[in-house]
């Protein structure tokens, strides 16, 4: 492991041999971080993973260490081309092993807040990020993750959904965003979905009251939280607009992405396990996994 980078906000980007981080790259150089150090990470996979199931002698095997350790140089030295055509600073680090395990020790050891991949969109199960290095640190990892779905985008500066819900983990969470100072964002739309509408509520909603009242009660709830984030959003120096949307988060959200023509969706992610994310569920695992858009996951 290198010596720390100089300080700054640490990023931790994933460097893969089909170039597949370029839009990750692209997409953190849009945000326009305040002063982030890149730690590029190329993981190589180890020489012993990769042996067929027969015998083979010791050149052959010293040959493709020596291709894996020339093509995973090869790769760090585009990436930090790429990232100097945006202005970022970066270190190489060329590691053999587990990709998921040596971005996490990355994390760990130099203090990252977030971490930069790219994902493809294939599905809830077939999905690329379920097998990868996202799939890792965003399920078991507490930094925040930056994950890329889309090619790189054109304009000059990004417009931006903000999910809240009016929690004070989420108030944590744009603590954590307005502490990254990105002035590449243009406008924020901040969005509260609302009502009874999870699977648990709606078996309970048959032995629980559910009157016009509490609807309005709800709705109220979720205009207040919305347009509190936006009010804090908008002393920041961006441009705003809160709405509060009955319905499904994940509808709601899919459906504001799609409305406003935004480039990037941020919400905030709870540390649960895996496990316990199968049995409740969650709107920023649903984001990453099922959706196409650019996905920033917050955790304070």
């Amino acid at each position: 492991m290198p010596a720390s980078l100089r300080v700054g906000m640490k990023v931790i980007v994933g460097v893969d041999l089909q170039h597949a981080y370029v839009p990750a790259l692209h997409l953190l150089g849009k945000l326009q971080l305040t002063d982030p150090e890149l730690l590029l990470v190329q993981a190589s996979p180890t020489v012993e993973s990769m042996l067929p199931p027969f015998p083979m002698d010791g050149a052959t095997v010293d040959f493709m260490y020596k291709t894996f350790k020339e093509a995973g140089e090869a790769a760090l030295l585009d990436a930090e081309a790429e990232a100097r055509k945006l202005g970022l600073h970066t270190l190489p680090l060329l590691c053999i092993g587990p990709s998921a395990e040596l971005i996490n020790e990355c994390v760990e050891r130099e203090g990252a807040e977030l971490v930069v991949v790219r994902t493809t969109h294939r599905g809830t199960w077939q999905s690329e990020f379920l097998g990868s290095v996202s799939r890792a640190v965003m399920l078991c990892g507490h930094v925040s993750v930056l994950a890329a779905k889309q090619e790189p985008i054109e304009k000059q500066r990004l417009d931006v959904v903000f999910a809240t819900d009016g929690s004070e983990f989420n108030e944590r969470c744009l603590d954590r965003l307005l502490a990254m100072r990105p002035s590449g964002i243009e406008t924020v739309h901040v969005v509260c979905a609302w009502g009874i509408s999870s699977h648990l509520e709606h078996l309970l909603r048959h032995a629980l009251p559910h009157s016009a009242d509490l609807n309005a009660e709800l709705e109220a709830a979720a205009k207040a939280a919305a347009e509190r984030a936006a009010s804090r959003l908008s002393k920041a120096g961006y441009k705003t607009t809160a709405r509060a949307t009955q319905g499904p988060p994940d509808r709601v959200l899919h459906e504001v992405m799609a409305e406003t023509g935004s480039d990037l969706l941020v919400v905030g992610a709870h540390g649960k396990g895996w496990v316990e994310r199968l049995l409740i569920g969650s709107t920023s695992l649903h984001e990453l996994v099922d959706e196409t858009y650019n996905v920033l996951i917050l955790r304070p």
